[in-house]
C-alpha cells in the first residue's frame, strides 16, 4: 500500500512540475485511501502550496467492488446474464444496496 501511494505521489509530482496546474483533484476509488490522501496533501503542502487540492467526500469514493461482487454472485448462481443486465451506479453507498435477481438482470430494492 505504501509503495503504491509513493508511486502515485511521485508520478503526480513529476506531472505537476511539467504541467504547472493551479488545481489538483483526486478522484475515484484511490481517493479513499488514507495513505494516498496524506501523501498528496504532504506533496501540496511542501512543494506546491499555491495549488488547490480537492478530494471527494469519502462516501463518494467507492470502487467497483459492489458491481464485481454482484456480477460474481449472479454468475455463481448460474444465471445467464449479458453485460447489459448490470448497470453501474458508482454513487451508491454499500449499506444501501440490495439485489434482487430476475431473468432480465437485477434491480436495487
Amino acid at each position: 500500500e505504501d509503495a503504491a501511494a509513493d508511486s502515485l505521489v511521485m508520478k503526480t509530482r513529476r506531472a505537476m512540475l511539467e504541467k504547472k496546474p493551479k488545481t489538483l483533484a483526486i478522484g475515484g476509488g484511490v481517493s479513499a485511501n488514507e495513505h494516498i490522501r496524506q501523501g498528496m496533501t504532504n506533496l501540496i503542502d511542501k512543494e506546491f502550496s499555491s495549488v488547490a487540492l480537492y478530494f471527494p467526500d469519502k462516501s463518494l469514493t467507492g470502487d467497483n467492488a459492489i458491481m464485481v461482487g454482484a456480477a460474481a454472485y449472479l454468475r455463481s448462481t448460474t444465471m445467464k446474464l449479458t453485460h447489459t443486465a448490470l448497470v453501474a451506479q458508482g454513487n451508491m453507498r454499500p449499506d444501501h444496496v440490495a439485489l434482487r435477481a430476475d431473468p432480465h438482470g437485477f434491480d436495487r430494492v
